[in-house]
């Protein structure tokens, strides 16, 4: 297996197995959060569950039944009350009722039985310690589940407190929220929002292929380092985790082989953004369709108009221009603040903020109101509220599609297939540079097309100078020093 780079912006994410060339996607996860999930109507609100975002450990679900009142864990499609995992994580009656109400919490304290604590074990906290009564088997969920790690960022969006880790507190959050959700009284977290999303690169899948020793491959070789080679490190085969790698590339659901018709196309699919593979969606049709629409918190970090004309549409997009990704997995965009400072900033970062186009913001005289984002949602503000401002928009667009000249008055899907053609586009033999580009915002007589043209081939001068002479067979410059060139 090697692996192939250019010179650019971006390396290929080329690797080549068995003289086939394979590219890895990035990949975006979907993480659960708190959602009503079916109109089923009941006295106690609507049928919903809540998923917090777990670090590693388990991952349960809390239920609730609106015609009966009765909140589940829901662990691996098997339902128990939930009171009993309030009790093992150390609740009392007092603090369900202050989070529940006193008919709701009555009514969850009836269902419970001891046997649920078993039951509870069971799930999950078995294996962990040999246990001999109801006692034990509490205290060893209550240190399984405080094993588990949140995003302490995303629980402050959404339970309103940056818990770090499994309590009694996020439990009664937890359900709380989903009461009042189930009510109509607070709304539904926005799992569309890239706040909440996370971004993977081969070299993240590479890493969590390897620490999590998948295929027990290092395993086998420290065994055979100690037992067989004696502790002779020398000896152990070259490409000896091989295997761990390849296995990320082709069973990852992230890679594809490219057509290559050009060398755009390579350097196009190095920006590729996809929610399918592993943490991601399991198949095309687990995806929602608001999921599959262009979101506002993606605005600066994903490009709105490029994604398959096919059943991966809203599924499969690019990075925008301007986006990074960051070693945390977050990706990251210029805006400028009212001083008009630059920085780099996270969608968690903007969550809470008022974000407005620079065009839009430039153009608006005194406090007029000005298109903004706010919580992931496009609202009217006065332009004395904006608190950060998007540059320039070009940076939203993906490089292909800042190939396209006249964004602004041209329809989205007209964008999509442009960009798509100049990647199916076969290279000519004397192709000319085209008369009308798109400039870059701040650069002077600088377009994208002198910008990504090195990656299609396209020839430029070391150094400006005038064309004194052009033939079939050769070119003549005079450079600003009033030398002349000869270019064959």
């Amino acid at each position: 297996m090697t692996s192939n780079h250019r010179q650019g912006s971006l390396p290929s994410r080329q690797w080549h197995i068995l003289a086939e060339r394979h590219q890895v996607y990035h990949a975006e996860s979907v993480p659960p959060v708190a959602r009503c999930l079916c109109p089923a109507k009941g006295k106690w609100g609507v049928r919903g569950t809540h998923q917090c975002r777990y670090a590693g450990g388990c991952h349960p679900h809390y239920g609730l039944e609106p015609e009966t009142g009765v909140m589940n864990v829901i662990v691996s499609g098997s339902k128990t009350p939930i009171y009993g995992l309030d009790r093992a994580l150390g609740a009392t009656d007092e603090e369900m009722e202050a989070a529940w109400g006193p008919e709701l919490a009555q009514i969850n304290r009836r269902k419970f039985q001891t046997s649920q604590i078993a039951k509870l074990y069971d799930r999950l906290a078995r294996g962990k310690k040999p246990v001999a009564n109801d006692e034990e088997r509490m205290e060893a969920i209550r240190t399984s589940l405080e094993n588990i790690r949140f995003d302490p960022e995303v629980m402050e969006i959404t339970l309103g407190k940056p818990y770090k880790n499994m309590n009694k507190d996020v439990l009664l959050a937890a359900t709380k929220k989903l009461l009042s959700i189930s009510r109509g009284q607070a709304e539904s977290d926005d799992r569309d929002n890239l706040a909440f999303n996370e971004v993977y690169g081969p070299e993240d899948i590479f890493e969590e292929r390897l620490a999590k020793d998948t295929g027990s491959y290092r395993r086998q070789l420290f065994y055979n380092l100690v037992q067989k080679y004696k502790g002779n490190i020398g000896k152990i085969p070259a490409g000896a985790l091989s295997r761990q790698v390849e296995s990320a590339i082709l069973s990852s659901g992230l890679s594809g082989n490219p057509e290559e018709i050009n060398s755009l196309e390579i350097f196009d699919q190095a920006y590729s953004l996809t929610k399918m593979g592993v943490g991601g969606l399991p198949s095309i049709n687990a995806a929602p369709d608001e999921s599959r629409s262009v979101h506002p918190s993606q605005r600066g970090y994903i490009d709105p108009s490029r994604t398959p004309e096919s059943l991966r549409v809203g599924i499969d997009t690019y990075l925008a221009t301007a986006s990074r990704k960051g070693a945390d997995r977050q990706l990251y965009t210029p805006v400028l603040d009212a001083a008009g400072n630059q920085s780099y900033l996270r969608p968690k970062e903007l969550m809470r903020k008022t974000v407005a186009i620079g065009a839009e913001y430039r153009r608006a005289a005194g406090d007029e109101y000005v298109p903004a984002m706010q919580r992931g949602k496009e609202v009217m503000v006065p332009k004395s509220e904006v608190d950060y401002v998007l540059p320039d928009f070009e940076n939203a667009f993906s490089p292909l599609a800042n190939l396209v000249p006249f964004k602004s008055g041209t329809q989205g899907n007209r964008v999509a297939m442009g960009s798509r053609f100049i990647a199916q586009a076969l290279p000519l033999v004397s192709g000319e540079a085209p008369y009308v580009q798109t400039g870059i915002p701040g650069q002077a007589d600088r377009s994208y097309y002198e910008e990504f043209g090195k990656e299609a081939g396209a020839i430029f001068a070391e150094q400006p100078g005038r064309v004194l002479e052009a033939t079939d067979t050769h070119v003549l410059l005079k450079t600003p020093m009033g030398r002349s060139r000869r270019f064959l």
